[in-house]
């Protein structure tokens, strides 16, 4: 079996049990769900099912719902002292107590929830928008003019002046004829191409090939 606990704030019978039986001789499930609010405790099914007290402690600790015939109904999942039901629905996500571990008092204290705002920055733009970070390095990235002192400091303390290109103009490509392309390019490329295959150009290298030796070695044209 298991029990389960709601929480509807809006009804008058606010809380929900749900009993989730199953029977594994017959293979059949039976859900039933009990109403009740703040006040008015639930009859126990531990006489029935002993198991079931842990699983009512549960729902006690959780939403504070109380179960009449239950003798050992103590909370179960949160701490000692615990102030508060955090499964019901008013009740606040960040809880009213935060604990931590005194080095002072050698122990473990509680205190009650502190949420400062000093460090925390809100970004109220749209996903897509995105706020601009500038993370260290992003400097490197921003153009700067000719012979601009670097922006890193000098571990000597002078700022020294970045040496001068021996190129006085960069280097473009302005025009196709600049890059080896462009109509004379194609033309000279066309001409060729219409050349018979005998009188086409054939590029040589120097490096002599080795000659075939054995039964690879090929014979002369017209020879017995």
């Amino acid at each position: 079996m298991e029990i389960a606990g709601v929480d509807y704030p809006d009804r008058p019978d606010r809380f929900e049990v749900d009993y989730h039986l199953l029977s594994l001789t017959k293979n059949r499930r039976i859900r039933v769900k009990v109403r009740t609010d703040e006040a008015t405790p639930v009859p126990s099914v531990t006489g029935l099912w002993p198991v079931a007290g842990w699983l009512e402690r549960e729902v006690y600790d959780m939403y504070g719902v109380t179960f009449s015939g239950n003798h050992d109904l103590r909370r179960i999942l949160t701490d000692y002292g615990f102030q508060g039901f955090p499964q019901r629905k008013d009740f606040p996500l960040t809880g009213h107590v935060e604990l931590r571990y005194s080095e002072s008092e050698k122990r473990v204290i509680y205190e009650p929830v502190d949420l400062p705002q000093d460090f925390r920055a809100f970004d109220f733009l749209m996903p897509w928008q995105g706020p601009e970070y500038r993370l260290p390095g992003d400097e490197k990235a921003s153009p700067e003019e000719a012979g601009a002192p670097s922006p890193a400091p000098s571990p000597t303390g002078e700022t020294k002046v970045n040496p001068p290109t021996l190129a006085k103009t960069a280097k473009t490509t302005d025009k196709p004829s600049d890059t080896g392309g462009g109509k004379p390019a194609d033309k000279t490329a066309t001409a060729q191409a219409k050349k018979p295959r005998k009188l086409k150009t054939i590029e040589t290298t120097d490096i002599d090939e080795p000659k075939p030796r054995g039964r690879n070695r090929r014979r002369p044209t017209g020879a017995a």
